[in-house]
């Protein structure tokens, strides 16, 4: 028990210095970019054993926080929004498959069956966020640090022609018209890059740092959130599909 305390507070630890980084600079510098970097950093230097979350006792929790965010989601929706985020899936260029708890979450909501915001009423976001992340730090402990020598150019490369791709698209030519905004059209084209829960992450942590009230940060919850989640999960299912049709080619 002691060492699972233990890890747990150094897992806590990292998590809050990315936090308090966002919070400083009013998101513009991720909280998710700053945590990742950090246990990549701790991973790759043997500072921290590569099953920390394992050890941390997260583990387990890890693995049903998704779909409990994704009910969350749906509780947040009704089923008017639901039906408009259309246009967020063709803007992500593929259509959205398997959202099965999302959908199940917008209507035992609209039945009144749960109430709005359920993790809010809860008083669970926090922790929830908090352990959504957890399932993503371990496949950071694979990379060796040759990996990551290896890797820094085609990933740079890779970042930089999506992102004058995506502006390009979302910028310049009409592709932002279908959800109509152009900063919005832009952070979900680059949802490709992101994919599912840190889409949800990274749009959770810019709401509550830019707004500066409980009603702002509700708004724009509301306005971002949903578009940048459904389009992670779009661009997420498209790598779904192509894992699965490339040994048939």
């Amino acid at each position: 028990m002691g060492d699972m305390l233990l890890w747990f507070s150094v897992v806590l630890i990292l998590f809050a210095v990315g936090n308090l980084i966002a919070n400083l600079t009013k998101a513009k510098i991720s909280a998710v970019f700053v945590t990742l970097l950090l246990f990549l950093i701790l991973f790759v230097t043997k500072v921290i054993p590569s099953d920390i979350i394992d050890r941390a006792g997260m583990t387990d929790a890890a693995s049903w926080s998704v779909p409990m965010i994704m009910f969350s989601m749906g509780t947040m929706l009704n089923i008017r929004q639901f039906i408009d985020e259309w246009r967020t899936v063709l803007t992500a260029w593929l259509g959205i498959a398997a959202v099965i708890i999302l959908v199940i979450g917008v209507i035992v909501t609209a039945l009144g069956i749960v109430p709005k915001d359920i993790l809010e009423k809860g008083k669970l976001k926090g922790f929830i966020n908090m352990v959504v992340f957890a399932a993503v730090i371990p496949s950071l402990a694979s990379i060796s640090l040759t990996d990551l020598i290896s890797l820094i150019v085609p990933v740079v490369a890779m970042f930089a022609v999506s992102i004058v791709a995506v502006f390009i698209m979302m910028k310049i030519l009409p592709g932002w018209k279908i959800i109509g905004s152009k900063p919005l059209a832009f952070g979900v084209g680059f949802c490709q890059m992101l994919g599912f829960p840190t889409t949800y992450l990274i749009s959770n942590e810019v709401c509550n740092a830019v707004g500066e009230t409980e009603e702002e940060r509700a708004y724009l919850m509301s306005k971002i959130m949903p578009k940048l989640v459904v389009g992670g999960l779009a661009c997420l299912v498209s790598v779904l599909v192509a894992g699965v049709m490339a040994p048939m080619l």
